[in-house]
């Protein structure tokens, strides 16, 4: 396995990306790996390893890089809603600008379209908690690029106001999996249901699975969410949609 961190250069500044890829066979499909409110930290690199497994060239922006560097919380000092912690994490998940991520994204494509080892074709993204809101915004900013994506215990898909991202979706061409956890009481199952009817009001192709007993952040290893059989049914839905739309694909027009 190949990997690297690089400073991709946005109109905010330097912002730290972790790459990585197989070392033989490519050039790869490129997928995004949009981070929950904990930051890039090693648990966000291994996931990266594995989808990089199984046959991708896997970037994972810093996306907290207007900040400072290295910006990252422990999931195990947010147990109290009202810990120091979590009063810092929501303090800087609050100032974290969907608008200037989709300019992030954007540098992080033009800079991988002069990758060798970066495929031109049909691209993918996942994303955890807040990250998963930014799945959507991702497929509906850049339909011609995104044809899948993977929003994993996703948070305010549905918000309120104008600017809300499941208005949105009617802009997707891509294909949309949604993981949700059935305990989850910090973003519940049924907050997505307005964003499920926007999926089948716009005839978008999408699954949604409730994953009961399995609580916010059930993605992430060694967190205190973790919950294993939620997370592999979510990585083989996901792993399998990749494989669908982005070995050989093209985005629908």
């Amino acid at each position: 396995m190949s990997e690297r961190e690089e400073r991709v250069r946005t109109s905010d500044g330097a912002m730290t990306t972790f790459v990585v890829h197989p070392d033989e066979g490519g050039p790869f499909p490129v997928v995004l790996v949009y981070m929950d409110a904990l930051g890039l930290r090693d648990e966000l690199r291994a996931i990266a390893r594995r989808v990089a497994d199984a046959g991708y060239l896997v970037a994972v922006p810093d996306l907290y890089y207007r900040f400072g560097d290295g910006i990252t919380f422990d999931a195990w000092k947010l147990g109290e809603p009202e810990s120091d912690e979590m009063a810092r994490m929501f303090g800087y998940m609050q100032r974290l600008d969907d608008a200037a991520v989709m300019e992030d994204t954007r540098a992080v494509l033009d800079q991988l379209e002069i990758d060798s080892s970066a495929s031109s074709g049909a691209k993918g993204c996942v994303g955890f908690c807040l990250g998963g809101r930014l799945v959507v915004r991702a497929m509906t900013t850049f339909p011609d690029v995104f044809a899948a994506g993977s929003a994993l215990h996703p948070s305010f898909i549905v918000a309120e106001g104008p600017d809300s991202p499941h208005l949105r979706i009617g802009e997707m061409r891509g294909e949309l999996y949604v993981g949700l956890g059935g305990a989850d009481t910090f973003q519940p199952k049924e907050a997505f249901e307005p964003a499920r009817a926007e999926l089948e009001r716009h005839g978008i192709r999408y699954v949604v699975d409730i994953h009961e007993g399995a609580d916010h952040g059930y993605m992430i290893p060694g967190a205190p969410a973790y919950h294993d059989q939620a997370s592999e049914r979510s990585w083989e839905r996901t792993l399998d949609l990749f494989h669908g739309r982005l070995q050989g694909a093209s985005v629908p027009a």
